[in-house]
């Protein structure tokens, strides 16, 4: 039987071990690219500018699965997008009841991506609920990708795979995999307690952002 059709049970402890190693690399990366993803500027980055539309804002929504939404307004012949996380604190009632063809706008903005939006001196934007959100779903991503680091780096340390007693004193080697789904699991639900809110979780946002 060739390695690749191995099942779990089949493989040696030096090749478990060398999946181990491969798994903690990859979850070490994501934990360390996690401290520099999702930037939210700070005000003071910020560019303020007043605008005026040169057509009607545009909605639009990607295709598939995990499908996004985000916003495109044009002045001047120059596309400002608002998307990510910074779209959920739209008033979007708000901005479709008042916003179209010929509106003065406020903005603030990094380059193209807009972060505030004033109109007749109403936010129309939540720059710190956003600040929030992100800050949360950066640390949502911290926990979980270094717990998965910290649990595929624990059997490296052990020459043989550990095993333990069962029930009936029969001698049983510990099945990593299904301790680390376990403790992962409850890394999660910690993560969401610490967090406080479902709507704080969101890998696309993540890593779009």
């Amino acid at each position: 039987m060739s390695k690749k059709n191995k099942s779990w049970s089949e493989h040696t402890w030096s090749e478990k071990k060398e999946k181990f190693s491969i798994f903690a690399f990859i979850f070490l990366f994501l934990s360390i690219f996690s401290f520099f993803s999702t930037p939210h500027p700070k005000r003071g980055q910020l560019k303020e500018i007043e605008i005026k539309l040169d057509s009607e804002p545009e909605f639009k929504k990607s295709k598939g699965k995990n499908s996004s939404n985000w916003l495109e307004i044009y002045s001047e012949d120059i596309k400002y997008k608002l998307e990510g996380i910074d779209y959920k604190y739209l008033k979007l009632e708000t901005f479709k009841s008042n916003i179209h063809k010929d509106t003065i706008l406020k903005i603030k903005v990094l380059k193209d991506n807009i972060y505030e939006m004033i109109y007749k001196n109403e936010n129309l934007l939540d720059y710190n609920l956003a600040q929030i959100h992100k800050t949360k779903n950066k640390t949502f991503s911290q926990i979980i990708f270094f717990s998965g680091f910290i649990l595929n780096l624990l059997p490296l340390f052990f020459k043989q795979n550990p095993v333990y007693k069962n029930y009936y004193s029969e001698k049983e080697e510990i099945d990593f995999v299904k301790l680390f789904v376990i403790v992962w699991f409850i890394a999660i639900i910690i993560a969401i307690i610490y967090l406080g809110d479902f709507k704080y979780i969101s890998g696309s946002e993540f890593i779009s952002n």
